[in-house]
């Protein structure tokens, strides 16, 4: 697409209002082995990828300092997860992924939190935390927040331009944060990826690592007014919203249930022509919500199987004296008197607790004695999981405390905030850790 100065002052003048905006939301959220970016649209353009461990100066060990141009590019399609409009202009592209999905570990973007679209993985994982399960197999669920830009690497001395790949949370808030201050500090707005008057960012890049999984911390941002770029600059860059690889809710079912894709070719097709839908599935279809309903009929077959066989299993396992209970106490009672080894939480429900108490008895020798008398001691729970909206505890003068109002030292890694934390709020939550390691080795 050719566009004169005239065309690239005007879009260059709306993506300045939008990295204002960026600025002003850091801090909201985006709601609205294939990986997610697909470069076969580029007819064999060599691409490269800017990696800070290696084209960032190591200063200290694990410690890179880094320098790019960050450059603006000319959307080219209109799925833009922003709603930046084809043949405007962009300096970014932001978006939400599944990591680890199907036999191939495949990473997919997440329709819900990226176009706010139904997505077949989230659903299962909503309802995997309505019916308790795992915490660890929830987390696994979770999408992350991912930035992409076109930049040139200024340490290299090279003018190629690469694609730069980072967390949303780690580099891209951090960096609007910076140009916030900077806006505060000079009574302007700098716009790092204007062509006009635009700024080499520089920052630092830490390595780090979290349960196995290495990543780099960002920080030490700042701006250098760079010289003027010339108009043509924006012809090669890489139309970054082009290059994503957006799954339909059928293809992304497909991968995660491990279905049979002419199954669903098969079914649209009956759709198109359109094919007499059976008497029970239109009762079954009144008892749906909306968005069950929009999920392909070979998908709620394979979900509807999936919840037969765990509702046959457990009515295999609860022919025996739980079945009908329905009173946790009475529950609390029973695993008490057969003093099982098991432990009960205020947030296991009731099937969950009889699931407990049946594990435990199959590891149990010998077999109970009913007879004995009963007796009422309940486990001490653990605290309640406290919501972000909630109102704050009271807490100490202490300058450690925990961002999610939760007890500093001791719910290390136990409630879901935990796991955010490490990325947001990284030098606390090892503070927490640390504290939490010693106070365990006092006991």
């Amino acid at each position: 697409m050719g566009l004169s100065p005239k065309d690239i002052k005007e879009r260059l003048k709306r993506m300045r209002q939008k990295t204002n905006d960026d600025v002003k939301n850091r801090e909201k959220g985006g709601d609205k082995r294939k990986g997610v970016i697909d470069l076969s649209s580029l007819d064999n353009k060599e691409i490269t990828f800017f990696k800070p461990n290696e084209q960032g100066k190591e200063i200290t060990k694990g410690v890179y300092a880094c320098k790019v141009d960050i450059l603006p590019y000319i959307v080219a399609t209109g799925k833009h997860p922003n709603n930046v409009s084809e043949g405007e202009l962009d300096y970014a592209i932001e978006w939400w992924q599944h990591r680890s999905i199907g036999v191939n570990d495949d990473s997919v973007i997440c329709l819900k939190k990226t176009f706010g679209k139904p997505c077949p993985i989230c659903e299962d994982m909503e309802k995997k935390i309505a019916e308790g399960e795992d915490q660890s197999e929830i987390n696994a669920l979770k999408p992350s927040w991912k930035v992409m830009y076109n930049v040139i690497d200024k340490n290299s001395g090279k003018s190629n331009i690469q694609l730069f790949i980072q967390s949303r949370q780690l580099f891209h808030k951090e960096m609007l944060k910076e140009m916030n201050v900077q806006e505060a500090v000079g009574g302007e707005m700098i716009y790092p990826a204007d062509i006009e008057n635009g700024y080499t960012v520089l920052f630092r890049a830490n390595d780090d690592t979290f349960k196995g999984n290495k990543f780099f911390n960002f920080s030490n941002f700042a701006f250098i007014k760079r010289d003027k770029y010339d108009y043509s600059v924006i012809e090669d860059t890489i139309p970054l919203d082009s290059i994503l690889r957006i799954l339909s809710y059928e293809e992304i079912a497909c991968m995660y249930y491990q279905l049979d894709e002419d199954d669903i070719q098969e079914e649209k097709e009956d759709a198109h022509n359109n094919v007499e839908v059976e008497d029970n599935d239109e009762e079954k279809l009144e008892n749906m919500t909306e968005e069950e309903q929009q999920r392909p009929k070979t998908i709620r077959k394979k979900i509807e199987e999936e919840e037969e066989e765990e509702e046959e299993v457990i009515e295999e396992e609860e022919s025996d004296d739980l079945t009908g209970i329905s009173d946790r106490k009475e529950l609390l009672k029973i695993k008490q008197k057969e003093e099982l080894d098991t432990k009960i939480y205020t947030k296991d429900s009731i099937e969950k607790i009889k699931e407990k108490i049946r594990e435990a008895r199959k590891l149990k020798e010998p077999p109970f004695d009913t007879e004995e008398e009963e007796e009422v001691i309940e486990e001490k729970p653990k605290p309640q999981r406290v919501r972000r909206n909630s109102k704050p505890k009271e807490t100490s003068s202490s300058s450690t405390k925990c961002p999610f109002n939760h007890e500093f030292g001791k719910d290390c890694d136990y409630f879901d905030e935990c796991t955010e934390c490490v990325s947001e709020y990284a030098d606390t939550y090892k503070k927490c850790e640390k504290e939490f390691n010693s106070q365990k080795g006092k006991k």
